[in-house]
């Protein structure tokens, strides 16, 4: 999936209420797709962060 397209997986996040941006990482940090109105740098600067997160728990 390329991240410029929007992701439907993070559009349908949005309909949730008080979900205001989504972003679709895989398992590895890799940004998949965004939500309307996100900004590219932003989001695979969270992206990162996830996969961050994600990998504590192998580090212990």
């Amino acid at each position: 999936m390329n991240p410029s397209v929007p992701s439907t997986i993070a559009n349908d996040l949005t309909d949730t209420a008080g979900v205001l941006a989504a972003i679709h990482v895989s398992p590895e940090g890799l940004l998949l797709g965004v939500s309307p109105g996100v900004d590219r740098n932003e989001a695979d600067h969270w992206a990162a962060a996830m996969a961050t997160l994600n990998a504590l728990p192998e580090a212990a």
